[in-house]
């Protein structure tokens, strides 16, 4: 009996070496029959990922706030199309100008009482082509946004106050594609 214990002992380390198989040399024979997620079939409705921290917007150090989030090529459109209202200041730090103005920036960013909005900084020095791009050219320049259309630009900022800037974004309306359609000579003015 104890003869026969060792034998299959001796039987189960010849099958485990065999285990675990080893991987096939080529995964698309194997992807041809799994289904792919929505989101993979369709990159514009994919959700920021963890895989891409460049599409996740961080803080932008420039400004005081922690509300402040900072945009560039890669989060740009995706961000602000899920925003109903973003004030977007395009700055150079250098600039004694964008320098004054980040601290009223700052404080209407943490005033803001206004749902599913945002500030947001796009540094020009680091993102020279979006800035041109987007028009700013003399900075500090700001741009309002409501789902990725601009409904409003400020390219002056003497005179204006924290106050105001936190007005321009809570009163600012929402956009949507049905809207900002060309309408037709038709009486039936309708998207």
């Amino acid at each position: 009996m104890l003869q026969q214990d060792f034998s299959e002992m001796s039987d189960f380390s010849a099958r485990s070496s065999a285990y675990p198989p080893s991987p096939p040399a080529d995964y698309s024979m194997m992807s041809e029959d799994m289904d792919d997620y929505a989101s993979e079939q369709d990159p514009t409705e994919q959700e920021v990922s963890i895989e891409n921290p460049d599409d996740v917007p961080a803080h932008d150090f420039f400004f005081d706030s922690q509300k402040v989030l900072s945009l560039n090529s890669n989060n740009f459109s995706t961000f602000l199309t899920r925003k109903d209202a973003s004030l977007v200041m395009f700055y150079n730090e250098r600039f004694p100008e964008s320098q004054v103005f980040q601290t009223i920036f700052s404080e209407a960013a943490n005033n803001t009482k206004r749902e599913n909005s945002a500030f947001a900084g796009v540094d020009c020095a680091a993102n020279a082509k979006l800035c041109v791009a987007n028009g700013a050219i003399k900075l500090p320049m700001m741009r309002l946004y409501s789902k990725n259309y601009c409904i409003g630009e400020m390219k002056s900022i003497k005179g204006l106050s924290a106050d105001v800037l936190r007005q321009f974004v809570e009163m600012a309306p929402m956009m949507d594609s049905c809207r900002m359609k060309t309408c037709t000579r038709k009486k039936e003015n309708t998207c």
